[in-house]
Formats: structure tokens, C-alpha cells, sequence
């Protein structure tokens, strides 16, 4: 995990913005919650995009990280109904997933960036510092 701390440690001075990440594999679920809470940000997780848009419903993130292929509500969906509401269409979206970007574009999906699996922490934090 040293490479994870020399990582954070980098980004240390982010304000705490508040990011989601929408993943159904816990283990990678909770590795991009601690890796960005110790980036310096206040990140929280749902298991798919129906618990996402509960979540969001409660407390508006300033930035959502999700995977393309989930159970219950994929990311496709998620996207599709984040961009359809004039309250939370502005959010920053980036997709972290295994599907191409020609694939999200085949989909019609209207993201912000895209991240490829195996994910890079740094290169994750360079694409939200981007954004926020």
C-alpha cells in the first residue's frame, strides 16, 4: 500500500470535495473510497446506480465515479436518468470501468471522462482534479 500513500500524499492539499463511487464489487469499492479519501476528498459508495440515486437524493456530491456493469440499476441507466434531472445533470461523471469508450459512446452515454480498469489511482485523481 506504500504506492497508495506516496499517491495521496501528492494530493493532500485537494479541498474536501465530496465524490461517489458507484461500484458493485466491494473490495474495488472500498479500495477507490480509502485510496480518495486519502487523496484529501470526502468519498462515500454505493453498490450500484439505484443506491447511487438514493444517495444523491440525500446528499448532492460535487463529483460521481461509476462502473458501466452493475446489477439492479447499470451504468448506462444511471447515467442516462443523472443527465434527465435539471437537479443533478451538472454533476461531473466519470466512468471507471472495463467497457471501452466506444462502447459507453455505442450506448449514447454522456460522461465527462473515462478511466480504464485496471484503474490508476493517479491518473483517477489528475481526471476529478480536473473536474472539480
Amino acid at each position: 500500500m506504500q504506492w497508495v500513500n506516496d499517491i495521496t500524499m501528492e494530493h493532500k492539499h485537494k479541498i474536501s470535495a465530496k465524490i461517489l463511487v458507484v461500484e458493485d464489487d466491494p473490495a474495488i469499492r472500498e479500495f477507490l473510497i480509502r485510496a480518495l479519501t486519502g487523496a484529501g476528498y470526502l468519498a462515500s459508495g454505493a453498490e450500484n446506480g439505484c443506491a447511487a440515486l438514493e444517495k444523491i437524493a440525500d446528499q448532492r456530491p460535487d463529483l460521481i465515479v461509476t462502473d458501466a456493469n452493475m446489477p439492479v440499476m447499470n451504468g448506462f441507466e444511471f447515467c442516462r436518468l443523472l443527465r434527465a434531472d435539471d437537479d443533478f445533470k451538472d454533476i461531473p461523471l466519470l466512468f471507471c470501468t472495463a467497457c471501452s469508450p466506444q462502447e459507453l459512446q455505442k450506448y449514447g452515454i454522456k460522461a465527462d471522462a473515462f478511466i480504464s480498469k485496471p484503474v490508476e489511482i493517479s491518473e483517477l485523481c489528475r481526471a476529478i482534479k480536473a473536474f472539480l
